[in-house]
């Protein structure tokens, strides 16, 4: 059974180029968090030449904390935040003559949409808006909201993150929340694909090890 690994890119990091070529789905941070509208173009490029599936990686307007501290914001709010998002992206990849499939939001986004069902109703809106699927968590609050509106939901597994006996992730704040032991990660990936049935693979693009990261744990899985 072929996996899809994913991984967020377009985020500043030297190493995108590099690590697109271990991936077959690329999400393109949207100039809010981190990156700018050259990294999007490069990006968007190299997917093109590489015939990856992109999807939009919109974060809130947070550098400082790389987009991952939670902030108070009300659905109309966030609708308005991921919409400016993906109509840049959007703009930039006809451009380079690249569809955009997929929305998958970013650090504290992902989260808060996972848990709260009205946020998950306005990203499924701007999801509408645009004919796009969703990427997230299984079982959460935004797949529900996709099964409601009938919009495709592609359930996301994280070789790099530790999960909790839950099922949920580690909270980054704790020392043992990335995994970086590329054995403990490889059967990480079988227990996500084999017992919750996700549909992709994410690995992160701003970890300094992502790229020797997924290939020995792509190897390892061959």
């Amino acid at each position: 059974m072929p996996i899809d690994f994913n991984a967020d890119i377009a985020e500043g990091c030297p190493h995108d180029a590099e690590l697109m070529q271990y991936v077959q789905s690329v999400n393109i941070a949207c100039a809010t968090h981190a990156g700018s509208p050259a990294n999007m173009i490069h990006a968007l490029r190299e997917a093109k030449a590489r015939n990856l599936s992109v999807g939009a990686h919109p974060g809130y307007f947070d550098r400082e904390n790389f987009g991952r501290k939670e902030t108070p914001v009300t659905p109309e709010e966030l609708y308005h935040i991921i919409i400016y998002q993906l109509g840049a992206l959007r703009s930039l990849a006809d451009e380079v003559g690249i569809p955009i499939s997929y929305v998958k939001p970013h650090g504290a986004i992902y989260h808060q949409v996972a848990r709260d069902q009205h946020l998950a109703k306005a990203l499924v809106n701007a999801a509408r808006k645009f004919n796009l699927a969703i990427m997230g968590q299984p079982g959460t609050a935004i797949e529900v909201e996709c099964k409601k509106a009938n919009i495709s939901y592609l359930k996301e597994g994280f070789a790099d993150r530790r999960y909790q006996p839950d099922g949920t992730l580690v909270p980054r704040t704790q020392p043992d929340a990335m995994l970086h032991d590329p054995q403990e990660a490889a059967k990480q990936v079988r227990w996500l694909v084999d017992t919750l049935n996700v549909d992709t693979i994410c690995v992160h693009g701003d970890e300094p090890e992502a790229v020797a990261f997924v290939k020995e744990v792509q190897a390892l899985l061959i």
